[in-house]
């Protein structure tokens, strides 16, 4: 059965009875992201500011710094690790994303990032992007909204400037490319849309594959997948929360209805005046499980047996 928790304020001492150490880590930035990493029990965080932490589960300080140029700083939109966990990807709402190490010292402490790819000129606003193939040198990045050309590119770190733009997908035409997946097993690209569409890419020919219209009623805010169980879900601030084949022909499996109250209110912990009607902002697969959180500051978890039904 389904189970809702209520996050617990914020507050009071941490672990080992100490509620404050030194650190470059600013305490009252708020977090924007979080990002686990692959294989072992590390996890980075990002604020909104774009101050990046590496930190261990087991312990309260963080084990590593990253620091963002103020050059190329904006509000933080998405943090990321590759699939072999030696990179870690930060990308920016004015369309740069920040590509760092992980695992060795570069550039002194904090790490700079040895890799910027700006795409300002393609795909501003970004919204989201993920890391493609096992290599981590190529990156699919989600945005755009004024060219539908260039909502979802793919894009090689290793060539400088706009020669690194490979391919440019054109879809989510008159709207913009809000969360984006890759499904490695197969090859396969997804992008969900500002509009409730859902596109697939084959990336082994480069070529586009469904096209999914009104896959949601308004914006699509998160995509999650799940190799284990071989599902794709989408949620967005229509409230539902819907489950497909993860392939080129996005097959729908099932539809979790009225999840939580849709365009609900809540106020964005980066600026107070700032409303965000998100009924659902993050979808992540995890032990066979599906974690809901909503901006009601709500997390719902629906269980394997649930997810087997289906």
């Amino acid at each position: 059965k389904r189970m809702m928790t209520k996050n617990p304020a914020a507050g009071g001492a941490s672990a080992g009875g100490s509620s404050s150490y030194t650190t470059g880590i600013d305490r009252d930035s708020p977090i924007a992201m979080l990002a686990a990493h692959p294989t072992y029990p590390l996890y980075a965080s990002a604020s909104v500011d774009g101050k990046i932490a590496l930190w261990h589960f087991a312990r309260i300080a963080p084990i590593w710094e990253f620091s963002v140029p103020k050059s190329s700083a904006s509000k933080t939109v998405a943090l990321k690790f590759n699939q072999p966990g030696n990179k870690l990807a930060c990308g920016m709402g004015n369309g740069s994303i920040h590509v760092f190490h992980v695992g060795m010292a570069r550039g002194g402490y904090p790490s700079l990032p040895f890799m910027i790819l700006d795409a300002k000129q393609q795909i501003k606003p970004l919204h989201d992007f993920a890391f493609v193939k096992a290599s981590g040198s190529l990156i699919a990045t989600a945005g755009g909204g004024h060219r539908s050309d260039l909502c979802v590119c793919i894009w090689d770190t290793l060539l400088p400037g706009a020669m690194g733009l490979r391919h440019a997908f054109h879809c989510h035409v008159d709207a913009a490319a809000t969360s984006i997946v890759y499904i490695p097993e197969r090859d396969v690209l997804i992008s969900a849309g500002s509009k409730g569409k859902l596109h697939s890419f084959d990336l082994k020919m480069m070529r586009k594959g469904a096209m999914v219209a009104g896959a949601h009623t308004g914006r699509i805010d998160t995509i999650a997948y799940d190799a284990k169980a071989d599902l794709l879900a989408t949620a967005g601030i229509d409230g539902h929360i819907r489950l497909w084949t993860p392939d080129l022909q996005l097959a729908p499996l099932h539809k979790f209805a009225h999840v939580c109250q849709a365009r609900s209110l809540s106020r964005h912990p980066g600026n107070p005046k700032l409303f965000s009607h998100f009924a659902i902002t993050k979808l992540h697969f995890y032990g066979g499980n599906l974690y809901a959180c909503t901006a009601q500051g709500t997390v719902i978890l629906f269980g394997e047996r649930e997810l087997w039904i289906v």
